[in-house]
């Protein structure tokens, strides 16, 4: 099991918008994700979190709890299947986040102890992805 980024850089002006994909591979036994999401402020502000594909694969929309602080370039980020769903398995994308970008320079997106968890609240997965955003 795998927890990254589709990407493991991103190129963009400044000013502009751009999304970063979490994905996972392989997974099984998910009934939720906590996340945490850090960044620089100063180059970057998140502007949006929404639920990737992996979640709605049987058309159910998933519970998705955010704290985004752009003043301190981070955000709490919990998805989680509704009480009484079935857990999931398999590939595909949970979580994207639409950034905009700030200002010139080299900005890095952590994802922080990301963690798959199953009904029991136990992890089945974790990971530490990054992508680098170079800004010109």
């Amino acid at each position: 099991m795998k927890i990254h980024f589709a990407e493991d850089s991103v190129s963009k002006g400044v000013g502009e918008t751009f999304t970063v994909s979490v994905n996972v591979d392989n997974a099984r036994d998910v009934i939720s994700a906590p996340f945490i999401v850090q960044y620089d402020p100063k180059l970057l502000t998140l502007d949006n979190v929404s639920a990737g594909k992996f979640w709605s694969a049987e058309g159910e929309e998933p519970l998705l709890i955010k704290n985004i602080q752009n003043e301190a370039g981070m955000a709490n980020v919990r998805l989680s299947r509704k009480p009484g769903s079935t857990a999931l398995a398999g590939s595909g994308t949970v979580l994207t986040l639409t950034f905009k970008t700030l200002a010139a320079g080299t900005a890095t997106i952590n994802g922080v102890n990301m963690t798959l968890n199953n009904v029991q609240n136990q992890v089945v997965g974790s990971g530490n992805p990054r992508v680098t955003v170079t800004i010109k």
